[in-house]
């Protein structure tokens, strides 16, 4: 009886820890993404301008 109420005191203490982690890092890993497609698009435009000021021609 002891390990079993050993192993709930665990569960409740822990599982909070763990969901809030999880939440965390999922929220971090959308707001690296969002900061990826910014340099992404900033980076494909400043390109485009340099090309447009050098005049070249594909």
């Amino acid at each position: 009886m002891r390990k079993v109420l050993l192993w709930l005191l665990l569960l409740v203490a822990c599982l909070p820890l763990a969901v809030i982690a999880l939440v965390m890092y999922s929220l971090g890993w959308l707001l690296a993404l969002a900061f990826r497609f910014v340099g992404i698009v900033l980076g494909n435009a400043f390109e485009f301008l340099r090309e447009m000021l050098r005049g070249k021609s594909a």
